[in-house]
């Protein structure tokens, strides 16, 4: 069993040319993950496996929302659902 995750083949094009910010975004965009572990992870699978070191795993902490084809959606939905809110109150603040 490989404790190695999957990446996508776009951020492994990026590595192979030697594009680690490129490939830090593309890690970013694809699972939603933060910069911190986007970059521990590019740069494990730049270095190549070590002996007897574990790789950090994109599973060790899971996005709170799945990412969609276009990425996560979370900032987009909180917008909504705040502006709903704030207009609710407004408009019931105008009514009594």
């Amino acid at each position: 069993m490989s404790t190695s995750p999957e990446l996508p083949d776009e951020v492994m094009a990026a590595l192979r040319r030697g594009h680690k910010i490129e490939a830090i975004r593309l890690l970013r965009e694809s699972y939603g993950i933060g910069l911190k572990q986007a970059k521990e992870l590019v740069e494990s699978v730049a270095r190549g496996p070590a002996r007897g070191a574990r790789r950090p795993d994109v599973t060790d902490n899971p996005p709170l929302i799945e990412p969609g084809p276009n990425g996560p959606r979370i900032g987009r939905a909180l917008f909504l659902v705040i502006a709903l809110a704030g207009g609710f109150l407004l408009l019931r603040g105008l009514v009594d």
